[in-house]
């Protein structure tokens, strides 16, 4: 259900220029980018993955214009593995939430290339899509409802703590999240980007549209299900960057 707030927001962005479009996608990939590096960090043979999608969700905040290979990093992620669902779709939480994470990310490239407020919106939709299913599992969680709120600060005119507010956000979820795939675990220790960007470890096979894969995603709400490695999650993929600059009022 589209909400009132949802739809001024659409309109807004339609409305707006490229670098209001540009940094509505960095705070949304942002917020969500903590839902994939977390659940794959220390997974064999995704360290490139993780990589580039911390230097992209970084760089995503680079507003002023947009990046010049805005569509290459897209089609690279295309081949990351949350994309290429088996036959039974996507079931456990933590890669539901990953893949939600990874598209999002997805349609932030598209609209940090394009421009296009209709990518922008999409963006948007995906996660408060993934936020909707983390609050039917989490009694009393309104992420859905933070979100929409964030969504709104992002295209009202004025950026002044965006950055740490989507910080903030991104690390909450994480937690929650966290809290349903191990029952708790120690403290997490941030990753940082290390290499260059350069094509993701796992590009083999087909890459599937996102679409495809968001039908099949189905929360898991059985017993939250066993995640070694938690110790390495990741919190705040921008940690280990300079706060990025921020788009003055208009």
């Amino acid at each position: 259900m589209v909400t009132l707030l949802e739809e001024a927001v659409a309109e807004a962005l339609r409305g707006k220029d490229g670098e209001t479009i540009r940094l509505y996608v960095a705070a949304c990939a942002e917020r969500m980018a903590p839902l994939f590096m977390g659940p794959r960090a220390g997974t064999a043979g995704r360290e490139v993955d993780l990589d580039f999608s911390a230097e992209s969700v970084r760089d995503l905040w680079q507003a002023d214009r947009p990046l010049s290979d805005a569509a290459e990093r897209v089609s690279m992620l295309e081949w990351f593995p949350e994309f290429q669902p088996g036959e039974e779709g996507i079931t456990d939480d933590a890669d539901t939430y990953a893949f939600f994470a990874a598209l999002v990310l997805r349609y932030a490239l598209l609209a940090n290339g394009s421009g296009n407020a209709d990518d922008a919106v999409s963006c948007g939709h995906a996660a408060l899509t993934a936020m909707g299913m983390l609050d039917q599992n989490v009694t009393g969680a309104g992420f859905r409802a933070q979100e929409q709120r964030l969504q709104f600060l992002s295209v009202s005119g004025d950026a002044e703590g965006l950055w740490d507010a989507s910080v903030t956000a991104g690390r909450e979820r994480f937690r929650t999240v966290l809290g349903r795939i191990t029952g708790g675990g120690s403290a997490p220790r941030p990753l940082r980007p290390r290499s260059r960007l350069g094509r993701p470890a796992c590009c083999l096979g087909t890459a599937v549209e996102g679409s495809t894969a968001a039908t099949n995603a189905k929360p898991n709400t059985s017993s939250p299900s066993s995640a070694s490695n938690s110790q390495d999650l990741w919190i705040g993929v921008s940690r280990s960057s300079s706060r990025p600059p921020c788009r003055r009022s208009r």
